[in-house]
């Protein structure tokens, strides 16, 4: 999901990529170097607001750390296992896309993008998966829930 900080940056990414684009068209029409500095300028524009898009990720292995600190409460034993697992499981996602994007800008001296990419992405998958159960179970619980009241309510009418 984009927020509206996201779909400005890229907003300003895609313009400045088409303006570099025009610029570039019309400087090889003309047959000049007149507009070198400012196509440079754009596509640095556009390179600089992609990248700070992706700023905004860094931190989320702590919104699933933070999630599995809430979790600990709970007294729900399954649910409490399954949702620390599912939590691990995007941190670990979270970390190693962080790691290849860090390495991408040159923050960090080595990396294999595309190893780190497949670990993130198979964290993700198996993550996805333990969500997709968890949320299965909620659903069973609020069923068997709203039944139990049905139930309950029919009695009470008989009554």
């Amino acid at each position: 999901k984009m927020t509206g900080r996201g779909k400005f940056s890229k907003f300003i990414s895609y313009q400045s990529k088409l303006y570099a684009y025009l610029l570039l068209q019309k400087q090889l029409s003309t047959n000049t170097t007149q507009y070198k500095s400012q196509i440079t300028q754009l596509k640095k524009l556009s390179v600089g607001t992609s990248t700070a898009r992706k700023w905004d990720r860094l931190l989320r292995s702590l919104v699933e750390l933070n999630k599995i600190m809430e979790t600990l409460s709970s007294k729900d034993d399954i649910m409490k296992y399954l949702t620390i697992i599912q939590a691990f499981l995007f941190a670990f996602y979270w970390d190693y896309d962080n790691r290849g994007f860090l390495w991408k800008i040159g923050a960090t001296p080595n990396g294999n993008t595309s190893d780190m990419a497949a670990k993130s992405y198979k964290y993700w998958f198996y993550g996805g998966i333990f969500l997709v159960f968890i949320n299965g179970l909620k659903l069973q619980a609020l069923y068997d829930k709203k039944k139990d009241d049905d139930k309950d309510g029919k009695i009470n009418e008989q009554q």
